[in-house]
């Protein structure tokens, strides 16, 4: 007998999840549960769960409607990669994924591949230059306006980095950026995500993650807008300026993190992780990032 069909995606952690333009939530890879063996624990299937009839509202889908996608790939190449701890973005109609750790959990990864929406066809992403070092748990964004993917953070398992870099997505070459400004220190398991602050201005937020001090509760802010990647500037929200409009989110790592709404009146949903001796359960919190933080001194 031909074997069951699987109706969702199976147990995982380390997974990526994005949404795309259509409204789709897209799942790649991940771990697989404990009970597989180590060497075969990384995972590289796709999987989409499109919108309820009624749209997506709090506590919906109670009867998800997962689809497994069967994907090629170009020229008969070797992709996808089993990956875990990785990142992924939507990038327009490509899904672009960086990073992670390789099939038994103990390889940093670079080998950015890519798949195409439509036709369900993975690539490697050849650019012009070397990708950025391998890494697993970075943080991916994409700016529609530049047609960029900005890349954050993450470690190889012995050091954690600080470094952004970002691919022009037309030009498929990549950059490094903020080079020329003080940033966060480094940090792995952060959270970040790309702020469309109106008029013209974009704004890479990154909040927690790991670092050499423990979980840390920094919000940053990267400006993106526009000029050089490497001129492009960070600044900090600090907690005290914040203090009339709510509770501070504790530190942590290992957390979501997603912005509701654009403009001034966004706000970032910060949900769960862990501050080293616990996790931070189902409960979020929300902040809204407000008008951008002034540059930091020139």
């Amino acid at each position: 007998p031909a074997p069951a069909v699987a109706s969702a995606p199976a147990v995982r952690s380390a997974a990526s999840l994005v949404h795309t333009d259509d409204g789709r939530l897209i799942v790649f890879g991940g771990e697989a549960a404990v009970d597989e063996p180590r060497e075969r624990r990384g995972l590289k299937d796709v999987w989409s769960l499109g919108a309820p009839p009624s749209g997506w509202a709090a506590c919906s889908c109670p009867t998800p409607s997962w689809e497994a996608w069967q994907c090629g790939a170009t020229a008969n190449e070797d992709v996808p990669t089993a990956r875990s701890n990785h990142a992924a973005a939507a990038c327009g109609g490509h899904l672009l994924v960086f990073g992670g750790w390789s099939a038994g959990g103990d390889v940093p990864l670079a080998h950015p591949e890519l798949l195409h929406l439509e036709t369900r066809c993975w690539t490697h992403c050849s650019t012009h230059n070397a990708p950025p070092p391998p890494r697993g748990n970075p943080t991916l964004a994409y700016s529609p306006a530049r047609h960029l993917a900005v890349l954050y953070g993450g470690w190889d398992g012995s050091k954690r980095f600080d470094d952004v870099w970002c691919l022009d997505m037309e030009a498929w070459r990549w950059h490094r950026a903020a080079t020329a400004c003080d940033g966060p220190s480094p940090r792995t398991d952060h959270a970040a995500v790309l702020w469309d602050a109106g008029g013209g201005d974009e704004r890479l937020l990154v909040f927690g993650g790991s670092t050499g001090r423990g979980s840390s509760d920094e919000l940053w802010s990267l400006d993106c807008s526009g000029g050089e990647p490497a001129r492009w500037r960070w600044a900090r929200f600090g907690a005290a300026a914040t203090a009339a409009d709510g509770a501070w989110p504790p530190p942590r790592s290992s957390h979501a993190a997603a912005l509701a709404g654009s403009g001034p009146s966004a706000s970032l949903v910060v949900v769960g992780g862990q501050d080293g001796g616990r996790g931070g359960g189902p409960a979020g919190g929300g902040a809204g990032p407000g008008a951008p933080p002034p540059p930091p001194p020139r």
